[in-house]
């Protein structure tokens, strides 16, 4: 056993007993020995105390450090702690010992608000790194709820072997001194973000002498005017960014503010700016002083004045520009008097500059025109600006046209202040602009008498031709004619269709260059279009042994929305030229969707492409350019003779209208091709009108009402033509002369329909047609007038007078009967139709084959001084010399007579003189 006890006899004493043993060596156990040594602890016991004194003050001090303690040992438990930690930490002493630091009511924060993670807290740190941490700023988050700011110090402690014993944390209270950073930051902030949005550049320099230019501030405006930004100004100077000689320049402006003691005012000086290159600066340097009134800094103020400067350069340019303008520039104040002029305004008016300051506008201003100015002036005082030409007074009382502009001006409220006047003399302008309307009404003169003159060669064209060509009409159905005469009658038929189509070109070109000629869309079948186009050439064709076809594309729409009028008489042009001009091979008409081939929305309007393709005698390629002009023919049309040259001109221009457009290539010698393009809108067959029979009727069906027909017409030979038409299907008709004995039959026998002629004497049809409209009952004829006059605006007026209907002469006999069953309900009875065969959509035949009965020996006798009658008559395309030629051969040369008259007929000259060419010329 151990024990410790004291001996106090002499000397006080600490003795330490450190064993005992009882020993039993007699069998009988009669005694018992013990054994024992002690040591003297007096010093130990003594050290304890010492220590313990020692403890105790090193704790007092401890607890009145004015500063947190902890200490932690290695495992991070709290073996010290000062009152002062737990104040700070808001934990008491017991909360805190033998705790550690992964306690979570401790939180700590750094210094930019964040959550401190644990292995960041300064004792871990220390005891993994077992490096001090100095002056460690950090935020504690205490139960509270509140946030106190502390600066740490930590450091490891070893023991004798060099192993870490324990780490030492001291932690003192920042928060004061945090929340005066917090509140310089802010106010540093507030101040950097005035300075920042500054319209003026501030630097600011050092002006000690060690440091002596030195940039410390440079704000935002500073960045963009001198485009240098801050982290590349601040710690340089001047040499560091300007050229040498500017930069001494700038540091000399700054010494001398210290040398005046007082701000320097730097009214202009010139830079050169990194990216706004050279610009004017209106600067303000001040000197700053410290304490001991030693320069410290120099706060500096830079304005951009570039604009203005600019601006003063302008005014001053634009003084000089006012003085020497051309244009005359004058200012006005609001009563309308001059405050300036310069001598370009004056010059017109007569007076000198200063001779008008002063002077009222009025004065400038011809008496009539007053009123137009004032109004002028008004509408300028209204909306700011003003557009007026008037006639301006001299000073010796002549006239001058002039052109001003007037321009007010305002002040800040938006007074009027008054005005600029900007003149120019349009004299000359104003006397050409009276030659041209003069010329103008010449030549509108001019239109208006060709236009009359056209109308009357129409008109006066047109009767005779109604006769010509309504007879032969008349006279076709009459049983009694011998073949002979039925042909002599188509010859009739051919060549007043012939003169009409000339007719009709010239005035479809007028009316067209005029822009009377208009689109008139309508829904209708492109293949019976086709069907009829192909019939009409067939027999041609045939008789030139040309193959004709026609070729449509699946994918091209039957029926379309078009002007169909206008697509068919373009097709016609192309064709017949074909036709004229192709003397062997094929004529093709090939028809496609162009926009099927192409990735177009399903909206878009379908565009079809003809071509029209031949093996004919081609157009050299110096004649494309005017092969579309008007009254221009390529060789091969000169040279055929016959036509007006303007088909292709109105082709061009019919499809112009249209929205389309047409193109040619050829090789001379081996054909043409013209392609054009029309944009169409599909339809459905629902939306198409049927077409009328062609068929000349016979009579009327049995159980058609009788009818009373009027004809009014001052020619008699078209009244004639009219009642014998009429009377070939019994109906009762009655003439008149003029509009007047019109007037007075329809009172007395009040006719069923009244073909109206509109030129007559005495009262025109115009009238006749409103006179009778106007009396009772006079609603109730139907009256289509039938004129010579055959222009869009005839057609207007007739059905504006009152008329039902309109159809110009010379007519098809077919039309008449088709518009008297449209307005009267009639029904015909026809003869059987002709067994003819009709032509496919796509037909192709002939064969080159030699004239029936042609024989070269026989033909070689014919006389050369006949062959060349012929071919002259070929040349100049005289039809009717070619028939009498003809006539004139032999028996035996009547297979060669019948086809030199059939090509006279059909004007096929060409193919007369490759005739010749081919066979009666060695």
């Amino acid at each position: 056993m151990e024990f410790e006890t004291s001996n106090q006899k002499l000397i006080p004493r600490f003795m330490a007993m450190a064993q005992f043993n009882v020993i039993t060596d007699d069998v009988t156990a009669n005694g018992i020995w013990m054994t024992g040594s002690h040591n003297d602890i007096t010093q130990r016991q003594q050290a304890e105390v010492a220590l313990q004194e020692s403890e105790a003050r090193y704790r007092q001090l401890v607890d009145n450090l004015n500063a947190g303690f902890v200490i932690h040992a290695p495992d991070t438990s709290i073996l010290l702690c000062n009152s002062t930690a737990c104040e700070l930490l808001g934990v008491s002493m017991d909360q805190m010992l033998g705790k550690t630091a992964l306690d979570p009511s401790w939180h700590f924060v750094r210094e930019d608000g964040t959550i401190m993670p644990i292995d960041e807290y300064p004792v871990n740190r220390v005891l993994s790194t077992k490096i001090p941490i100095k002056n460690y700023v950090l935020g504690i988050n205490r139960g509270s709820g509140s946030l106190v700011w502390v600066l740490v110090n930590a450091f490891p402690e070893f023991d004798a072997n060099g192993q870490l014993k324990q780490a030492v944390i001291t932690f003192i209270d920042i928060s004061d001194r945090k929340q005066a950073e917090e509140e310089i930051k802010q106010t540093r902030n507030f101040l950097q973000a005035l300075l920042d949005r500054l319209p003026v550049a501030v630097f600011v320099k050092d002006a000690q002498p060690q440091n002596f230019g030195v940039f410390q501030f440079w704000n935002k405006t500073s960045e963009r005017l001198f485009g240098i930004s801050a982290a590349q100004a601040l710690g340089k100077t001047d040499y560091d960014f300007f050229p040498t000689a500017q930069a001494k320049f700038l540091q000399e402006k700054d010494r001398e503010v210290f040398v005046k003691g007082s701000a320097e005012d730097i009214i202009e000086e010139l830079i050169d700016s990194q990216t706004l290159s050279k610009r004017w600066l209106h600067t303000v340097k001040v000197p700053i002083y410290d304490q001991q009134q030693q320069p410290h800094y120099v706060l500096g103020f830079s304005e951009d004045i570039t604009d203005r400067k600019q601006a003063e350069a302008e005014l001053q340019e634009m003084s000089e520009v006012l003085e020497n303008a051309v244009s005359g520039i004058s200012k006005l104040d609001t009563q309308g008097r001059y405050l300036y002029v310069n001598k370009a305004y004056a010059d017109p008016t007569g007076y000198q500059p200063e001779e008008m300051i002063g002077m009222s506008w009025e004065r400038t201003v011809h008496p009539d025109e007053l009123e137009k100015m004032i109004a002028a002036y008004e509408y300028m005082v209204e909306t700011g600006r003003v557009e007026v030409e008037t006639t301006g007074i001299r000073k010796d009382g002549s006239i001058f046209y002039k052109q001003l502009v007037m321009i007010a001006t305002y002040n800040e409220q938006h007074q009027l202040l008054g005005h600029y006047c900007f003149m120019k003399d349009i004299s000359d302008r104003k006397q050409k602009e009276l030659a041209l309307q003069q010329a103008m009404a010449a030549a509108e003169a001019a239109n208006l008498a060709k236009s009359i003159f056209l109308a009357n060669m129409s008109h006066e064209l047109r009767t005779p031709l109604n006769v010509i060509l309504g007879f032969a009409q008349v006279m076709a159905h009459d049983p009694a004619l011998t073949p002979s005469q039925q042909e002599d009658l188509q010859t009739i038929r051919r060549s007043g269709d012939h003169l009409l189509s000339l007719i009709n070109d010239v005035l479809d070109l007028s009316k067209i260059e005029s822009g009377h000629c208009t689109i008139e869309e309508n829904s209708f079948d492109l293949i019976a279009l086709l069907h009829s186009l192909q019939n009409m050439f067939a027999e041609r064709a045939s008789s030139k042994r040309i193959d004709l076809c026609f070729q449509m594309a699946p994918e091209v729409p039957q029926f379309i929305i078009a002007d169909a009028q206008k697509l068919r008489q373009v097709l016609l042009n192309l064709l017949s030229n074909a036709i004229k001009f192709t003397h062997s091979g094929s004529i093709t008409l090939q028809v496609s969707n162009k926009t099927a081939s192409t990735k177009t929305a399903p909206t878009t309007r379908p565009i079809l492409q003809f071509v029209v393709a031949d093996t004919g005698v081609g157009i050299a390629a110096e004649e494309f350019d005017t092969i579309f002009d008007a009254f221009v023919q390529a060789q091969a049309g000169k040279q055929s003779a016959g036509g007006t040259g303007l088909g292709l001109t109105i082709s061009r221009k019919l499809l112009k209208l249209m929205g389309g457009e047409i193109s040619v290539s050829s090789t001379q010698g081996k054909g043409s091709t013209f392609t054009f393009t029309l944009p169409v809108s599909p339809t459905s067959a629902i939306n198409i009108t049927p077409e009328q029979s062609d068929r000349f009727p016979i009579g009327l069906a049995p159980g058609q009402p009788h009818h009373r027909i009027l004809v009014v017409d001052d020619a008699a030979e078209n009244r004639l033509l009219l009642v014998k038409l009429l009377k070939l299907l019994d109906f009762e008709v009655l003439e008149a002369t003029n509009g007047q004995e019109a007037v007075q039959v329809w009172q007395q026998w009040q006719p069923d329909l009244i073909w109206m002629d509109i030129r007559m004497p005495v009262l025109d049809g115009y009238e006749a047609t409103k006179q009778i409209r106007a009396m009772t009952g006079g609603q109730n004829s139907i009256i289509i007038a039938l004129t010579a006059q055959a222009s869009q605006s005839d057609r207007s007026l007739a059905l504006a007078a009152g008329c039902n209907d309109y159809i110009s002469k010379p007519f098809q006999e077919q039309t008449i009967f088709l518009k008297m069953a449209e307005y009267l309900g009639l029904q015909y009875r026809y003869a059987e139709p002709s067994t003819l065969p009709e032509a496919e959509v796509c037909c192709c035949s002939s064969e080159d084959e030699p004239l029936d009965g042609f024989n070269p020996t026989l033909m070689a006798t014919l006389p050369k001084a006949w062959l060349a009658q012929l071919e002259d008559a070929a040349v100049s395309g005289d039809d009717v010399a070619i028939a009498d030629l003809a006539a004139q051969l032999a028996p035996e040369f009547a297979q060669l007579a019948t086809r030199l008259t059939e090509f006279a007929h059909q004007y096929q000259f060409e193919q007369i003189l490759n005739l010749i060419h081919n066979n009666f010329t060695t």
